[in-house]
This record gives structure tokens, C-alpha cells and sequence, in this order.
């Protein structure tokens, strides 16, 4: 198959494309994302392969990209890095990816690249909620709450952790 042959000769990942691929669909470790599951995923790498057979110079940027959320108006796509986003957000590049999603997905959106762990990746109360829980239930939480006689006063995204 040419399309295998093709990606086996891609260049080495980029840096942050390591982050993009421990990254769920939506920009979270291990949640899933409201309108953004695997036939979605399937979807937006169909649109980027034909983005970039036409012009690989132009949306080389997509290779490592994934769907955070489909909204009514808009899709947000994670990419690696604010360089990538200066790129894809030229008016006439935006509008090209628009028209592909358009003609992929049925409906006009508006293109929204982010970035994973910057704070721009969109965040909803029930993605807190379903992270909150499975803090607090972790066996490795559960056991050091119980040695050390403490308690889970709250839980942070990783993005908003202090270090």
C-alpha cells in the first residue's frame, strides 16, 4: 500500500508531538471528549491527509494534530506548539482547513487550533468532576491518605499544578 510505505518514511516526531500522543481527544489524560471520539479522529486524519497531498509544505503542521472538541460552531484541534497555530491561523490557510472541514464533516466550522497544557485547551465542569472522583479513588491516593492520616482536600488538572 503506498499510504503505508508513506508514513513509515515520515520525518522523527516533532517536539511536543510525544505530549499530543499521551493526550486524549479532549486535550486531557484519559477522558473522552464530548463529539471528539475515535470516528471523529478517523475523520480529521482523512481531512489532513488530503490537506496535505495537496500541499505538504503548507500543512505539515497537521501531521501530529487531534481533535479536542466539536462544538455547534467550532472544531478545536491540538497541535504542538504556538508556532503551529501562527501557521494554520494565516487567513488563506484558515480558510482552506475550514472549507476541508466542511466538506469532511458536513458543516461549516470555524478551525480553533490549540495547544495541550498551556491552558487553552477548553475544559468543562464534568471533565473536573470525572478527574475529582478519580483522584479521590485512586488506590495509591486512598493508601497514602490512609498512612498518613490525611485527607484529599482537592484535585488540579495537571495543566494548573504548581511545580
Amino acid at each position: 500500500m503506498p499510504g503505508a510505505a508513506r508514513s513509515s518514511e515520515r520525518s522523527p516526531e516533532p517536539p511536543g508531538a510525544a505530549a499530543l500522543a499521551g493526550v486524549a481527544a479532549n486535550g486531557h489524560d484519559g477522558a473522552a471528549a464530548r463529539g471528539a471520539g475515535a470516528t471523529e479522529q478517523v475523520r480529521w486524519k482523512t481531512l489532513v491527509d488530503a490537506l496535505q497531498r495537496a500541499s505538504a509544505s503548507r500543512f505539515f503542521r497537521l501531521s501530529y494534530s487531534k481533535v479536542v472538541e466539536i462544538g455547534d460552531s467550532t472544531i478545536s484541534i491540538a497541535v504542538t506548539g504556538k508556532e503551529a497555530i501562527s501557521a494554520l491561523t494565516a487567513p488563506e490557510v484558515k480558510a482552506t482547513i475550514e472549507d476541508a472541514i466542511e466538506r469532511e464533516f458536513g458543516r461549516r466550522l470555524a478551525f480553533e487550533p490549540v495547544v495541550p497544557g498551556d491552558g487553552s485547551v477548553p475544559s468543562a465542569t464534568s471533565n473536573h468532576a470525572t478527574l475529582d472522583r478519580q483522584g479521590r479513588e485512586d488506590p495509591a491516593v486512598q493508601l497514602s491518605v490512609e498512612i498518613l492520616e490525611g485527607r484529599v482536600e482537592g484535585v488540579l488538572p495537571r495543566s494548573r499544578r504548581e511545580t
